[in-house]
Order: structure tokens, then sequence, then C-alpha cells
């Protein structure tokens, strides 16, 4: 299992996006600690959740996915850090 951040913009005006929301929120284990990043705890690789998200996405959205290390820093809200530590 490894933490993986996904930063998303979502660029279609008017478009609900709860499908790609939705997806992200079936990993079960994850933190939404600011408006367009997640962190979700999974065994799939950053390749097969962008497959897993890609047909929710529109062709001028953008997102990355990326393992996260144990060598992060920030300011964060409360219980980011101990759920972070528990899942890295």
């Amino acid at each position: 299992m490894a933490i993986l951040i996904i930063n998303y913009d979502l660029n279609a005006p008017g478009k609900e996006y709860q499908k790609v929301i939705a997806g992200i929120e079936s990993f079960n284990n994850f933190k939404h600690p600011q408006k367009s990043t997640w962190f979700v705890v999974t065994p799939m690789t950053h390749a097969k959740v962008y497959e897993f998200l890609k047909p929710n996405l529109d062709k001028n959205d953008t997102i990355y996915i990326e393992k996260v290390s144990a060598g992060a820093f920030g300011q964060m809200p409360t219980g980011f850090w101990d759920w972070h530590k528990a899942n890295v």
C-alpha cells in the first residue's frame, strides 16, 4: 500500500465533477486537505489510478498523481500529519 497524491484542475465550466470526486472517494482511506488536492491509500500504481479516473475527465482538465514519500513537510489541517505518518 502507498499514499498517492492526486492534484487536478477541472476546467469545463458548469460541469458537475461528482464522478471524479466519487472515484477518488472510492479508495475509502483518503484525505482531502485542499480544494483540488487529495491523498489516497491504495495498492494501485499512480498509472492505474490515472486510468481509473481518466474516463471522468475532459480533454482540457489536468491531473497529477504521484507516490508520496516519508520526506514531506508543510502546513496542513489538523490530523493530516498523523494520518500521513500512519500510512507512509
